[in-house]
């Protein structure tokens, strides 16, 4: 296991929960922006410190789902669609546990607007951190940086599949020619 490995995985626990954080601040912000209000104005009264406070529970929960739902595990070499779909699969739990807890504790929390937008926010922006890691580390593979090395030995059609399975496009292997990893 590579230490760049190590870092990128620890890496997106605090990156997930300050995305969190700021999906719920947005929906918030979105819900009292003078251009939201002119179509449906607010008719509650909701303190920002509160809601802040339960933002920051909300989003340890959240990391908790997370964890459990597979999304900081070390060695994932997942499709991106794949982990878009864990994302989301996580933040609607998260969701839905948020709308449960309401329901428990029998508050009549007014805004269904920002828990809603919340959660959309939330899978756009941890998507979107995401990425940019993947993007990162990609970038940090041409300079060699986490990059696994691996001898194949053979020559044969199968020997060429498993070369195109662990190459980075365009930096180890070049599909149009015959030639072999650096």
């Amino acid at each position: 296991m590579k230490r760049s490995e190590l870092f990128f995985s620890f890496l997106l626990v605090p990156l997930d929960f300050l995305m969190v954080v700021l999906a719920g601040l947005s929906a918030y912000w979105i819900r009292y922006a003078d251009f939201f209000q002119k179509y449906r104005p607010v008719i509650f009264d909701l303190h920002f410190k509160e809601y802040f406070d339960a933002l920051v529970l909300v989003a340890f929960l959240w990391i908790i789902i997370f964890a459990l739902a597979g999304l900081y595990n070390i060695r994932s070499a997942r499709k991106l669609v794949q982990e878009f779909y864990r994302v989301v699969l996580a933040c609607s739990t998260g969701f839905m546990l948020v709308v449960v807890l309401i329901f428990i504790r029998r508050e009549l929390f007014d805004s269904r607007f920002i828990v809603l937008a919340g959660w959309i926010l939330a899978i756009f922006y941890i998507t979107t951190s995401r990425v940019i890691i993947r993007f990162i580390q990609r970038a940090l593979f041409k300079f060699g940086v986490g990059v696994h090395r691996v001898v194949i030995v053979g020559n044969s059609k199968t020997t060429d599949n498993i070369v195109r399975c662990f190459a980075v496009p365009d930096y180890y292997y070049s599909m149009n020619t015959n030639t072999k990893l650096k």
